[in-house]
């Protein structure tokens, strides 16, 4: 993948992949996932979802005298948000998935925002015809 922040994409909402500069990406909940993310490079990944069902976010780890913690952020007409994911042994696919879920569900309640959304399809998406470019998939 280069330089830059390692990227997380999801299958059609039954799994997740880690890519990390290597010909094979880590499947997200394997042995090999978790000791990635115990790494002392591994501050950082993004979850691409390719789904308006769930929210993409980046995840950040923190750390703490007691451990590890991650943190995940994401950001909605200029708003930065953040929630409290866990620590390492949390971030399985389902919990990731549930996290971009409370993002979504989040999102800015203000009169101007409320049109972001519309009949559940975010605005940016909505084309004529039936091509829509994300999927209805949870990811």
């Amino acid at each position: 993948m280069g330089k830059g922040t390692p990227k997380v994409k999801c299958w059609n909402g039954t799994r997740a992949e880690l890519y990390v500069g290597t010909d094979t990406p880590l499947l997200v909940g394997s042995k090999a996932w978790f000791e990635w993310l115990e790494l002392p490079e591994s501050n950082s990944f993004s979850f691409d979802t390719g789904s308006y069902l769930v929210s993409d976010f980046t995840a950040r780890r923190k750390n703490h005298k007691k451990g590890n913690y991650w943190y995940a952020y994401n950001r909605i007409n200029g708003k930065l948000r953040s929630i409290y994911i866990g620590v390492t042994l949390d971030l399985t696919f389902s919990h990731l998935l549930e996290v971009g879920k409370q993002l979504l569900n989040e999102r800015p309640s203000e009169e101007s925002e409320k049109s972001f959304f519309i009949s559940g399809i975010p605005t940016g998406l909505r084309m004529r015809g039936t091509t829509i470019t994300k999927t209805n998939h949870v990811c």
